[in-house]
């Protein structure tokens, strides 16, 4: 059991490294919204789902780990709880892994912090773009245009701008 006990520390640790790296892509990710560099961002998008399947496969060696040491745990990679999974484990294992899963819970919050933070920007973003569109297109914003609509050619735009002759 001391080889299982070892192997589940190693990848815990695992585990936080790749939850660091990827608090450290969403601030790129940040970096590159603000910039508008829509190549690193693809970039980005792909290694943000490459440490996603990380964590997803060191999940299931864990649990495969801990089925090897005889522990029933009813979880799958997807509906992994590891608050539930330490609970399982003998208090002297346990011990090693608290401060890990600790590590764990705070990049997590990191984690889910930025990202509300990136959606909100991009939101942002988003929506100044679509009231310019608005503006230029006279659509739900037509109090914003300069002149009166066009009346002779059958569209109801504004004019942006307006010239007599």
């Amino acid at each position: 059991m001391g080889m299982a006990d070892g192997s589940i520390e190693i990848l815990f640790q695992q585990k936080l490294k790749r939850f660091r790296r990827l608090v450290e892509v969403l601030k790129e990710e940040r970096e590159q919204i603000v910039d508008a560099d829509v190549t690193e961002l693809w970039r980005i998008s792909e290694e943000k789902q490459s440490l996603a399947g990380e964590i997803e496969e060191i999940r299931g060696r864990i649990l495969d780990t801990v089925t090897a040491m005889s522990i029933e745990h009813g979880m799958t990679p997807g509906s992994f709880q590891p608050s539930r999974l330490l609970s399982l484990l003998p208090k002297a294992h346990r011990r090693r892994l608290v401060d890990i899963q600790s590590s764990l819970l705070v990049s997590k919050n990191e984690i889910r912090s930025i990202c509300l933070e990136n959606k909100q920007y991009v939101e942002s973003k988003l929506g100044m773009i679509d009231e310019l569109i608005s503006i230029i297109t006279g659509r739900e914003h037509s109090h914003q245009g300069y002149g009166t609509p066009k009346t002779g050619s059958g569209s109801s735009a504004p004019m942006l701008l307006r010239r007599e002759v």
